[in-house]
């Protein structure tokens, strides 16, 4: 019966009330986790959404590392949800640079370098060796 009207029950409740209730469901029929999958999705995606609209990026960034763990075959949403806040942190670090608010453009490429730690030292030791070729 607390799937039966789920629909409806949902759009009653606020997105973390909407992932309590389905993460309850699920602890009581585990059977039924696959079945509310894109369920607790959607929510946890309208959640991150609110935290890009507020510029939260680690809140963000953390509920797509989640959703990756979770939803480990779903790896493309959360390879196109990875480049998304990617594109809004870079223009927002642009801004910082021009504005020189140095310390926001510091912060944004360290969540940069979190979520692509390899990438950030590759474009450093890049600018390092165009920095001393030109010696």
């Amino acid at each position: 019966e607390l799937y039966v009207n789920i629909d409806a029950k949902l759009k009653a409740l606020s997105i973390n009330e909407s992932l309590e209730y389905i993460e309850y469901i699920e602890s009581i029929t585990p059977k039924i986790i696959e079945t509310l999958k894109n369920k607790k999705l959607n929510f946890l995606y309208k959640k991150a959404d609110i935290y890009l609209n507020t510029r939260n990026y680690n809140s963000a960034f953390t509920i797509y590392l989640e959703n990756k763990k979770l939803y480990p075959e779903d790896t493309y949403i959360y390879t196109g949800r990875i480049n998304g806040l990617v594109r809004l942190i870079i223009e927002e670090t642009n801004k910082a640079l021009t504005n020189q608010d140095y310390i926001l453009a510091y912060e944004n490429m360290q969540l940069l370098n979190t979520i692509y730690p390899d990438m950030i030292d590759y474009i450093e030791n890049n600018n390092w060796f165009k920095k001393n070729e030109k010696k």
